[in-house]
């Protein structure tokens, strides 16, 4: 930092350090003088805070790997030798957190070029310049690599000589946080691509100032010191409630390796952000008798937005500013204007082949389509079925998949074409180029659970009522032959009208809904379960073994 402000304290942590020296260097004395000063004090505490901090131990083991590196390049190896001036860990967690190769990276150690853009460190490309003594922002910068190569950088700001420059506040924090991971993380296979737009952490140019917030960055401009204070908060120093940042080991030793991810790095309710819907997925991930296994720590991420946003999705569809509600009067559908009603074909003989299939509308993409659905209510009412409100709710969480990791307009790309809204039951939609298989098979994959302990958060499931509820009701209101759910976790499910439910409810609604909703003449009063293999406890009514799951996104496995 190149302040007034800045240098005062530099003078003043210089004074501390140079006390500490003194007393250090007096070993070889025969007496040995603490100098208990208390800005003395207080450097030493901040010194043991700082060197028992996660963020110290990372610099410590950066620094150990980096001076190690040329040492390691001279050494026999079985593998590609790694000359991009990455630590051989670091470069593999990047690529594992990634799946990105980082082969054709160039570190730049003790570059000037850095200092010309009045930063620490930038990443430009493929090119990393650390301005001398600053590698422990290497992890930082690599990440920045990362997020070029994801086509996700654009320029924030122009600096002299045209240079273009990225100061979101977003991105720098989450590349604090993937360079502490990218640590952790061991050898996977990757791949490569490239963009060029120059990202920085620094502090002023002629006039107008580009801070970094960063709790590391903010700690420098507090102390100054090449300790480091290392807080959650140091903005609020001194004033007895700052929250070291420590690792917190006593989790990760006690947790079932249930989620694994890339063979290196262990999940915990910390990657939640501190949303409660992902916490809640994460939780019953790693307490689940099955094994979730991700080739990317991305995929990972992905696998728990997209299960956190159905829980969401159905919670939103249930609640009282959803505009949608259940149609009892017709089978027909009725959507909001950005979607558009299409022909569509089924293996029902009385179908009439209308109302049920809906099509983004002319000019509207599949992003505003999806979003439409998950508006507050206004005047206009809508109609959903159970099935056709999970498809919706499975493109919402897709879409959420693709904001988080990538930007909403992928999603367009990715999975926007040919997609349509349809009950189950309806096998064609009429698109412009004729009739195509309903889209949304291709999005999730059916699996079959040996018991309901084996469901996670976000799965969808099917409640089937009575093998004989086709033949002994009809009508409006012959719509219980089964219900299509979320399991939103905590043992509870949540279908469109039948929310919040343990499995028990669900299963007396069913039965209710048999003996009290458009019964026929063939019709029988029943209380007592059916025999029925495949339900998960083998009677009816009762949930079906085979669920589905989202399949990873493209582009985000």
């Amino acid at each position: 930092m190149n302040t007034r402000a800045d240098k005062k304290q530099e003078n003043k942590s210089h004074s501390a350090a140079s006390a500490v020296s003194e007393k250090q260097g007096s070993s070889e004395s025969t007496f040995q003088f603490a100098d208990n000063r208390p800005e003395v004090v207080a450097q030493r505490k901040l010194q043991d805070m700082a060197n028992s901090s996660l963020q110290a131990n990372q610099i410590a083991q950066l620094q150990a790997m980096t001076n190690n590196h040329s040492a390691q390049g001279q050494q026999p190896i079985q593998k590609k030798e790694n000359n991009t001036g990455l630590p051989d860990n670091l470069k593999m967690g990047m690529e594992n957190l990634s799946g990105y190769s980082m082969d054709n990276v160039k570190v730049y150690y003790n570059s000037d070029k850095s200092a010309q853009l009045q930063a620490h460190a930038y990443a430009q490309g493929t090119d990393i310049h650390l301005g001398s003594g600053q590698e422990k922002h290497l992890p930082h910068e690599a990440w920045h690599v990362v997020q070029q190569k994801q086509g996700r950088v654009s320029p924030t700001m122009q600096m002299e000589g045209g240079v273009n420059v990225n100061d979101d506040k977003r991105l720098e924090k989450e590349g604090d946080t993937m360079g502490v991971k990218a640590l952790q993380m061991k050898e996977n296979n990757s791949r490569a691509a490239a963009n060029s737009v120059a990202q920085k952490k620094s502090t002023v140019k002629q006039g107008f100032g580009f801070v970094d917030n960063r709790s590391e960055a903010i700690s420098q401009r507090k102390l100054h010191s090449q300790a480091n204070c290392f807080t959650r908060d140091c903005g609020r120093l001194g004033r007895g409630n700052t929250k070291t940042f420590e690792q917190d080991n006593s989790q990760n030793s006690t947790l079932q390796r249930k989620i694994i991810i890339a063979d290196g790095y262990v999940a915990s309710e910390e990657d939640a952000n501190g949303d409660e819907d992902k916490k809640l997925v994460i939780d019953e991930l790693i307490k689940n008798e099955m094994e979730y296994k991700f080739s990317t720590y991305r995929g990972y991420i992905a696998d728990v937005v997209m299960r956190a946003e159905m829980i969401k999705g159905m919670r939103f569809l249930n609640s009282d500013i959803s505009p949608f509600r259940y149609n009892w009067e017709s089978d027909h559908l009725k959507m909001p204007s950005e979607w558009v009603g299409v022909d569509h074909k089924s293996n029902d003989p009385g179908d009439d082949g209308k109302g049920s299939a809906f099509i983004p509308a002319e000019g509207r993409t599949s992003l505003e389509a999806v979003e439409s659905i998950f508006r507050a209510a206004g005047s206009e009412k809508y109609y959903l079925d159970c099935s056709t409100a999970i498809l919706a709710v499975q493109y919402k969480a897709l879409l959420a998949a693709y904001t988080e990791l990538e930007n909403a307009n992928t999603f367009n790309r990715a999975e926007g074409r040919d997609m349509a809204l349809a009950p189950e039951g309806v096998t064609k939609v009429k698109f412009k180029h004729g009739f195509k298989d309903t889209p949304g098979d291709e999005l999730k994959e059916e699996i079959t659970l040996k018991n309901q302990d084996h469901l996670a958060p976000g799965d969808s499931v099917y409640f089937k009522n009575y093998s004989d509820y086709e033949t002994t009701h009809e009508g409006p209101e012959a719509a219980w032959a089964g219900e299509h759910a979320v399991y939103i976790g905590n043992g509870r499910f949540s279908g469109f009208g039948a929310n919040d439910l343990s499995y028990d409810d669900m299963v007396q609604t069913l039965v209710k809904a048999y003996n009290e909703q458009g019964r026929n003449s063939k019709w029988k009063k029943k209380d007592e379960p059916e025999d029925y293999g495949p339900s998960i406890s083998g009677t009816l009514p009762g949930m079906l073994k085979t669920v589905n799951r989202l399949r990873p996104p493209k582009g985000l496995e």
